[in-house]
């Protein structure tokens, strides 16, 4: 058996990797005293900062776990990291920074002493001569920046989401200094930096994302990431597989995996029961006024969004921050939670008497049902006053706990932090009112009791006492979303994978090859339309643009242009097509379309059913068509010998399906190799009759020649794990449970 082997990501995997300091490695800062003079570029190139003065070294902690870099609020004018007079990139370049700006001022990350690239001030300012920059102090809280460098196409990344683009001039970065402004003298960082990484060109999408994967699991800011970052839930690895970083797995295993163990995302919906869910790190689940929460959106399903009663919190970060004297209110009512079970994840910051994570509005103003702290003592209490649970362990301020636990009426009570039971008790009935986040209050709201003094950053509960499983599981997906896993006891079911994930204990020697597939390992490649790279720039367009031009990336220069209408593109990641628009692209060069060999694939959603619909088009009728919404030459839709795969097409994997509108309506894959066509141009969407296609395509892929089996599914493999759709495969299919290896 196979000892495992690691495959933890480092930046240096990815190539252009120009300049990289690193406050976790200790090894590379030499102090005089406990001051910085010399920071060691782990890049390679040797690019070493010198001459620091005035930050200190592992004294402050960052994010309150981590060493880092660090600089006073009132520091010297020439306090600096350190400078390297050698160094020098140009555009187009990539800078990635973790840190965490200590007061507002010019506060220069890095500039350039004779050419001048730089990111300062607390609002995120990027420029090169020309600036972009925003509105708002978001770097006064913990940060993960992705700044690409391009000109008048640039863009700054915040937390894995874009914030700022457009022109930031033209200069290079010469002469790098680290911590102030040119010269190294009047514009001093104050605060946190904890890692800073320069790549010469802009890397891709996939790239940037598997840095920021890696910036945020390293240093606790995962929760900080959109959940649709493919490194939300899961860090990555060297080969960009999606494995948590001190998991250690042979690349090469799907064969191995248990079919009990289908490698899915673990969501709290999928535990039955579900009534309230307040989420913290999801920027699309609040409704603001500058940093004021106006409301706290319910992501349950059950539209039990937040109003509030007291005061107005804040948002900082993923922190819904409560200073004593405000109080949300929702729609749950306690009647239906007799029997229930909470989550929390919180931190306080006060040792007051009492405190409420969750409370209740009832015709009292005693409470009822209460998620307290006392004193840092959990517990739950009940109407009247009593306690039902008082916890063997107390919080400690200032640091984040996975809180949670179960309450079944009159009979039982178990109260657990970090996933270990802390307290069991007897219940009682719990009055009558609504679920309040933050302290309760009576039903006039004449007053605000026990508010909470703090961060809380996500909220669950459940109309009904779970069973272990399930409890350790939401334990699980809360530890490793909030960067909480090294507190889980050792025994807990997930201390080392995140839900979702199983693997087995050992394996069979395999080599180890890189694991990252692309459409270019399958021999015959001729067209690769990218939806979520439409320019083949690794840079987004801004939403709503038209895409005049779709470039193709599989290097043979065949670009879809704009005959009529203007496609536009969509941060979903999609080039969306309109009938009112009549958009139509056609290929600049001619292709041979042969019968028994030209194979195409690709993934779209249909917008709009009315009619005939043409995705491909040849010329005179010929066509890869939909008809009501429904795939034309499938046994739902006859077709005739016009269509370009007559019965002979694949859908999400499953050959000649009979398929329903909802199939097509949602984001689907179809595979299909020509059996009746044949020609030399090739368009996207169709004139002909007005036959427009109204939908949205995401990747579209040209073949010359049939595929094998094999060379099928791992195509298909690919698509689903990359859009999202590894749940409409069969499954049996191959890549179920792990993206496919390179062909």
């Amino acid at each position: 058996m196979a000892t495992l082997q690691s495959l933890s990501f480092v930046p240096t995997s990815i190539a252009g990797c120009q300049f990289w300091i690193d406050a976790a490695d200790p090894s590379t800062v030499t102090l005089s005293g406990n001051q910085i003079t010399n920071v060691r570029d782990k890049s390679g190139n040797g690019f070493n900062l010198s001459n620091g003065s005035g930050f200190t070294y592992n004294q402050v902690k960052f994010n309150t776990s981590y060493p880092s870099f660090y600089n006073t609020t009132t520091p010297g004018t020439t306090d600096k990291i350190g400078s390297n007079a050698s160094f020098s990139i140009s555009q187009p370049m990539t800078a990635f920074v973790v840190g965490q700006m200590a007061a507002t001022g010019n506060n220069f990350i890095f500039d350039g002493n004779t050419a001048r690239i730089g990111i300062y001030q607390q609002t995120y300012n990027f420029f090169a001569g020309g600036q972009i920059n925003g509105s708002t102090n978001v770097l006064l809280s913990p940060y993960i920046i992705s700044a690409l460098a391009n000109t008048t196409n640039s863009s700054g990344f915040l937390n894995g989401s874009l914030f700022i683009s457009g022109n930031i001039g033209t200069n290079a970065l010469t002469s790098l200094v680290v911590g102030n402004g040119t010269g190294g003298s009047g514009s001093p960082l104050t605060g946190h930096l904890c890692e800073l990484l320069f790549y010469s060109g802009n890397v891709s999408i996939g790239q940037r994302q598997q840095i920021e994967g890696y910036l945020a699991w390293k240093w606790g800011l995962q929760a900080s990431l959109p959940t649709s970052h493919p490194f939300y839930y899961i860090a990555p690895n060297s080969q960009g597989l999606f494995y948590p970083s001190n998991l250690r797995i042979p690349v090469q295993v799907q064969s191995f995996l248990p079919n009990t163990a289908p490698l899915v995302y673990f969501n709290p919906t999928t535990v039955s029961g579900l009534q309230l869910w307040l989420d913290g790190a999801d920027q699309s689940s609040f409704v603001l006024s500058g940093s004021n929460v106006t409301t706290w959106i319910d992501k349950s399903g059950n539209g039990r969004n937040t109003s509030n009663i007291f005061g107005t919190p804040t948002r900082s970060g993923s922190n819904v921050v409560f200073t004593g004297s405000q109080l949300m209110g929702t729609a749950l009512s306690y009647s239906v939670l007799n029997a229930n079970s909470f989550f929390s994840v919180c931190e306080t910051t006060s040792s007051v008497a009492s405190q409420n994570v969750i409370g209740v509005r009832t015709n009292s103003t005693d409470g009822g049902y209460q998620i307290a702290v006392y004193a840092l003592n959990p517990r739950i209490t009940t109407y009247g006053g009593f306690t039902a649970v008082t916890g063997s362990t107390n919080f400690t301020t200032n640091a984040k706990f996975v809180y949670n636990g179960t309450y079944n009426g009159t009979s039982t009570a178990f109260l657990y932090l970090n996933g270990s039971q802390i307290g069991s008790g007897a219940g009682r009935n719990l009055g009558s009112g609504s679920v309040t986040i933050g302290g309760h209050t009576d039903l006039a709201a004449s007053s605000l009791g026990e508010p909470w003094v703090g961060n809380i950053n996500e909220i669950l509960m459940f109309n009904a006492v779970l069973s272990t499983t399930q409890r350790q599981q939401i334990e699980g997906y809360l530890a490793w979303k909030w960067g909480l896993r090294a507190s889980l006891p050792s025994n807990h079911p997930f201390k080392n994978a995140p839900p979702g994930l199983t693997v087995p204990v050992s394996l069979p020697t395999l080599s180890f090859q890189p694991a990252s597939f692309s459409p270019r390992n399958i021999s015959g490649l001729q067209v690769w339309l990218d939806g979520s790279d439409p320019y083949n720039t690794g840079i987004p367009p801004a939403n709503g643009s038209t895409v005049s031009t779709w470039i193709d990336k599989s290097g043979n220069g065949r670009n879809f242009t704009v005959v009529t209408g203007g496609p536009t593109y969509n941060t979903g990641n999609f080039v969306n097509f309109t009938a009112s628009n009549t958009d139509y692209m056609r290929c600049v060069s001619t292709f041979n379309v042969t019968v028994g060999s030209t194979t195409v694939y690709y993934v779209a959603q249909l917008t709009g059913i009315s009619g005939f619909g043409d995705f491909l088009s040849f010329g005179g009728g010929q066509s890869l068509r939909y008809v009501n919404g429904i795939l034309v030459g499938t046994p739902s839709a006859a077709g005739d010998t016009n269509d370009f795969a007559l019965n002979n097409y694949y859908v999400n994997g499953n050959f000649n399906p009979s398929g329903t509108t909802s199939t097509y309506t949602n984001v689907h894959i179809v595979s299909a190799t020509n059996q009746n066509v044949t020609a030399t141009q090739m368009f996207l969407s169709d004139n002909f009759l007005s036959r427009y296609f109204v939908g949205r395509i995401y990747e579209f892929l040209v073949y010359s020649s049939a595929p094998t089996l094999a060379q099928r599914q791992q195509i298909e493999g690919y698509l689903a794990w990359k859009w999202n759709v590894v749940g409409n495969l069969p499954n049996n299919f191959p890549f179920k449970r792990l993206p496919p290896p390179p062909g």
